[in-house]
């Protein structure tokens, strides 16, 4: 049996309680799989090509030419790697908290800022009956990694702001603290994260 304390500092792993700002998620199986190794490899090769159109030697019109299929690409790993992602949420969820309470709903910061390289995801959000999780991700591998908040559901605030000309995002909030976990357009779902904790803060 594993849980967090009701304040959100401690973790049970089954035999002691250790602070959550020391607990690391041991390699979860989904990272090891050759599913997991072609997405992290498509993920470097496309963060490098993200600068192509800037490139001096591409005249405005070609860029933008050169943009608009690379666009179409890089959505659809979005949405592969996204789907990635949120499996291993699920699985980290079911590490830190045992198969009693699994994961609901979860979002990863899956994104490309607006005139910056792709982004690699660095935060994710999980959902469960009880608890909102913000976890940091490992980037090397991609995998869930380091606890950044563990809280019940009534205890904080996921809210996910109408994007106006900027990328969906999920914010969570805990007294003073707050993060942030942007998505791309037509691949992140903020509403079931949404949902789910309306559910779990009012039961």
């Amino acid at each position: 049996m594993s849980g967090f304390s009701p304040d959100g500092q401690w973790w049970w792993d089954g035999h002691q309680w250790a602070p959550v700002s020391q607990v690391v998620i041991p390699d979860l199986p989904e990272a090891q799989t050759e599913r997991a190794r072609q997405l992290i490899a498509r993920r470097d090769q496309l963060r490098d090509a993200s600068g192509l159109t800037r490139w001096p030697i591409f005249p405005a019109g070609l860029s933008l030419l050169a943009g608009i299929p690379y666009l179409v690409i890089q959505r659809r790993f979005f949405k592969a790697y996204r789907q990635w992602a949120v499996d291993m949420l699920a699985s980290a969820t079911s590490y830190l908290l045992g198969p009693d309470e699994p994961l609901i709903a979860g979002e990863p910061s899956v994104t490309r800022p607006l005139f910056s390289q792709l982004a690699i995801p660095d935060l994710g959000v999980v959902v469960t009956a009880a608890h909102v999780l913000v976890l940091r991700m490992d980037q090397a591998n991609g995998q869930p990694r380091w606890i950044a908040l563990a809280a019940r559901a009534d205890a904080v605030q996921v809210e996910a702001p109408t994007p106006v000309f900027s990328q969906p995002t999920i914010i969570v909030r805990s007294g003073s603290q707050w993060w942030s976990i942007q998505g791309s357009s037509r691949v992140m779902r903020p509403e079931p994260v949404i949902s789910a904790w309306k559910r779990a803060a009012a039961s």
